[in-house]
């Protein structure tokens, strides 16, 4: 019984995504891990654990974004949640108060995308330096 291969998009060149792939990326982590673990480096169990974390936050996100996708308002709002995310992760790295105890959102203070910011008209023309 042959069953066909679904790629990620109709792209030929993709990597198809099925059980092959999942078999590489599980030897590559134990590769990772034995390395950590014979060059002595200290960091096995960490590595392991990071692979293992990374492996269900790929397939969480693969899922959310699988049904997000299907419905306009839902992917706007966790476009803008992906941003305010990444806003955040990225203020928090460079500002003082590391503590992301929700006391400061440095997201509120950065200015939007520019294409957010432009009319259709004249959103394809570069902007005046200020």
């Amino acid at each position: 019984m042959t069953r066909s291969v679904r790629a990620v998009s109709s792209g030929a060149s993709l990597l198809p995504v099925n059980l092959v792939l999942a078999v590489a990326m599980a030897v590559l982590l134990v590769v990772a891990v034995a390395v950590c673990h014979f060059g002595r480096l200290g960091h096995a169990r960490a590595v392991l654990l990071a692979g293992f974390r990374a492996a269900v936050q790929l397939v969480a996100v693969s899922l959310v974004i699988g049904v997000v996708v299907e419905y306009v308002p839902l992917f706007a709002l966790f476009v803008f949640l992906m941003y305010v995310v990444a806003v955040r992760t990225s203020g928090r790295r460079l500002t003082k108060g590391r503590t992301g105890g929700g006391r400061h959102f440095p997201s509120l203070r950065v200015s939007p995308p520019s294409w957010l910011s432009c009319s259709p008209r004249d959103c394809c023309r570069p902007r005046a330096s200020v």
